[in-house]
């Protein structure tokens, strides 16, 4: 009897005799966590060092609302800082799925099982259900919100130069993208597929993906963006498991980010 290895990977299992199946859970949330932990430990070192050596350590102290009044002194330390902890987390996940055709089994290495007319075709309607979901959300359901306010604020606080608006396309555009279709889509949503039917695996990772985009250290928590995101989230989701490559959904995050980034420069 032979064994279609090839089978065996595309259901996102290693060959045979390789152990057990792969991604796991426990390691997918692993990589999660180390993509967040290094985020904000860069970001608090790259602040303190700034306030610190800005003189105004003191007085940020007894009044910690300046920052957000103003949050030109900590703007660029924190875009540097997140570029940084992506690309260290970028380049060791790398190393990891390059290992035991892990890169393979989470669909990186091909294009599209569906043809080009097709994968555009999907692509497009279910980024614009998505978008068409957060229009009516934002206009009629909760009307007057701005999504992700914060991280926007910050953006605005950043000196506009060429320089600056290449490191900021760096980071929204390319490195997020990248990194969370890796973790969310890429290791989540293959290891949840082990566990439950693949349109439940779906919609959990699309709301792990939803709730990892919460700013947690705010004063309120902005839960009201979890539904727009988490419909973006499942949108990327099914698209994976439609087409069945990473590549198309990485191009595609890609894609939306960019145009994001761009009407905000605009607004």
């Amino acid at each position: 009897m032979t064994i279609d290895v090839r089978n065996s990977i595309m259901d996102g299992q290693q060959a045979p005799n390789a152990g057990k199946p792969f991604p796991g859970l426990l390691v997918s949330f692993i990589w999660i966590v180390i993509f967040f932990v290094l985020q904000i430990t860069a970001s608090i070192i790259a602040v303190a060092s700034t306030i610190l050596a800005s003189g105004r350590a003191n007085e940020l102290v007894k009044n910690p609302e300046l920052l957000s009044q103003d949050m030109s002194l900590i703007a660029m330390p924190t875009i540097w800082s997140l570029v940084i902890s992506n690309l260290i987390t970028l380049g060791m996940l790398m190393v990891y799925l390059a290992q035991k055709g892990r890169l393979d089994i989470i669909r990186f290495n091909n294009w599209s099982e569906l043809n080009f007319s097709r994968t555009i075709i999907i692509g497009v309607m279910v980024v614009a259900i998505a978008l068409g979901f957060n229009y009516i959300y934002s206009e009629f359901i909760i009307p007057g919100i701005e999504l992700q306010a914060d991280l926007k604020m910050l953006f605005d606080a950043i000196p506009d130069t060429l320089f600056n608006t290449i490191l900021l396309f760096i980071m929204v555009a390319i490195l997020a993208p990248v990194l969370e279709e890796f973790l969310f889509r890429g290791l989540l949503q293959n290891a949840l597929k082990h566990r439950m039917p693949v349109y439940a695996a779906i919609a959990v990772s699309a709301a792990i993906f939803s709730l990892a985009h919460v700013n947690w250290f705010a004063a309120d928590l902005e839960f009201y963006i979890f539904p727009p995101i988490f419909i973006l989230g499942a949108a990327f989701g099914y698209l994976y498991h439609v087409t069945g490559s990473l590549r198309t959904c990485i191009i595609l995050h890609i894609i939306n980010n960019s145009a994001a980034l761009l009407i905000g420069f605009n607004s």
